[in-house]
């Protein structure tokens, strides 16, 4: 009769693995996502302190180039 328990138990895993990994995945959207705007707000700011130029020209670099915008991407998908 245990041998009967044990095999219900082992069919049930897969289903509940697959929702973990969609609820991780979702979870990881959204905290890129966040990271992202955050980025977006503050990298500017510090290439204007950094770089002493004003804020607009900062943000207006920081959105025209691409290794700014695919370097905060990569840092935000770990």
């Amino acid at each position: 009769m245990s041998d009967m328990s044990q095999e219900g138990s082992a069919q049930n895993p897969t289903p509940r693995i697959n929702q973990r990994v969609l609820v991780a995945t979702l979870f990881g959207l959204l905290c890129g996502g966040y990271a992202q705007g955050a980025a977006d707000r503050t990298i500017p700011a510090i290439m204007s302190m950094v770089q002493r130029i004003e804020l607009e020209t900062a943000y207006a670099d920081y959105q025209d180039s691409s290794l700014y915008r695919t370097s905060v991407l990569l840092i935000a998908t770990f």
